[in-house]
């Protein structure tokens, strides 16, 4: 996660599932991709409670 956080989209540097989540969301259209990010994003901060 901390490649997409920190913008690095080399996929070469990125884990198995870093890299499904990523062709996931560039699969999507702009405001589902957005709106999953966002959720993502919730679940990360929920943890950090």
């Amino acid at each position: 996660m901390d490649n997409l956080a920190n913008g690095s989209t080399d996929e070469a540097e990125m884990g198995y599932y870093q890299k499904k989540l990523w062709q996931a969301l560039n699969k999507m259209d702009d405001e589902k991709a957005e709106q999953v990010s966002k959720n993502v994003l919730g679940l990360i901060n929920l943890n950090k409670e």
